[in-house]
């Protein structure tokens, strides 16, 4: 039977298992095609075993307690816009915090005194988001150009993680090698893997990739932040709360997304949606994704995570859309 466990293990680190610690044996369905795509070659074995080993931090703020305006994120759910938004508020005489870095599956704070937003990002999105631009050249980041056979097996410290040199890539390979037969050379990096695999097998490696620590973090990210929501609304003070805001509902319609999800839980004016959308909705910059074909690349996502997944990706995505 398939679960969501945590615990605590040593030094702190919180450890998500998606999947029992024995592998689920079934033999594979016979391969059927996709949009004229097809699904990875699987072996017997055909789901992936995936384990969070990258360890959950809070984020250090200093001493004092965050008070005002505060907008948090994760990898891939928004952290560009996030910095373009403190800027243009600034210049508007607003003051907004952004997490200094990404949350590592905590909000920074629960306290009243606090408006607090969360963004967040549908599994199957923030996949092949992630897909497009880690095989990107153009805006490389530090650890896609790493050869695996450099990468550790687990995170050693905060200060690894942080520099950016794995990011559950190494986990991701090893994993990869239990549920398909195509070979990854130790030698190979995690970006030239996604350019050199076929699409089905570059999203599969992605989808473990993002398993392995970006989508674990997020979700209880969103949790945390929905208990904190939960906790102050026997409070006197309207203000104090956390709220989780899907950046797709931002993006889709940036003028009416800023209006609805991030002026009035921030309690700002809706006029300031002209400047912001001016300046922080850039679809063709450097760190934005290619989404041309992204509704057929979701559906293959889909196919992926029922088939080898065990429903990972969709267990993830009900429980984002729980608490929004």
């Amino acid at each position: 039977m398939s679960c969501v466990c945590a615990g605590s293990g040593r030094s702190g680190w919180v450890t998500l298992v998606f999947v029992d610690d024995k592998f689920i044996e079934r033999r594979a369905p016979h391969q059927r095609s996709i949009m004229a795509l097809q699904l990875p070659s699987a072996r017997e074995v055909s789901t992936c075993h995936m384990e969070v080993t990258a360890p959950f931090i809070l984020p250090h703020h200093g001493t004092t307690p965050l008070t005002g305006r505060v907008i948090t994120t994760n990898h891939k759910t928004g952290t560009v816009l996030a910095k373009c938004l403190v800027h243009v508020l600034t210049q508007a005489g607003i003051k907004l915090v952004r997490a200094d870095i990404h949350t590592w599956g905590f909000t920074s704070t629960s306290s009243p005194d606090v408006r607090q937003i969360n963004l967040v990002r549908n599994p199957f999105v923030l996949v092949h988001s992630g897909y497009m631009y880690h095989r990107g050249t153009s805006s490389a980041e530090a650890w896609t150009v790493v050869p695996f056979r450099r990468m550790g097996a687990r995170y050693s410290s905060y200060t690894t993680e942080s520099s950016g040199y794995r990011q559950g890539a190494f986990d991701a390979h090893r994993s990869f090698r239990t549920c398909s037969n195509v070979t990854i050379s130790d030698d190979s990096t995690y970006r030239s893997a996604l350019n050199t695999l076929a699409l089905t097998d570059g999203l599969l490696l992605e989808c473990l990739r993002a398993l392995h620590r970006d989508i674990p973090y997020m979700v209880a990210s969103a949790l945390a932040c929905y208990h904190a929501r939960e906790s102050t609304k026997s409070l006197s003070a309207p203000k104090g709360r956390c709220g989780n805001v899907l950046l797709e509902g931002v993006m889709v319609d940036f003028r009416r997304g800023f209006a609805q999800y991030l002026a009035v839980p921030l309690n700002i004016s809706e006029a300031l949606g002209a400047p912001v959308a001016q300046m922080c909705y850039q679809p063709n910059s450097s760190h934005a994704s290619d989404h041309s074909e992204r509704a057929m690349a979701v559906e293959l996502i889909r196919e992926i995570d029922t088939r080898y997944l065990d429903g990972a990706l969709h267990r993830a995505e009900e429980t984002l859309l729980r608490l929004l």
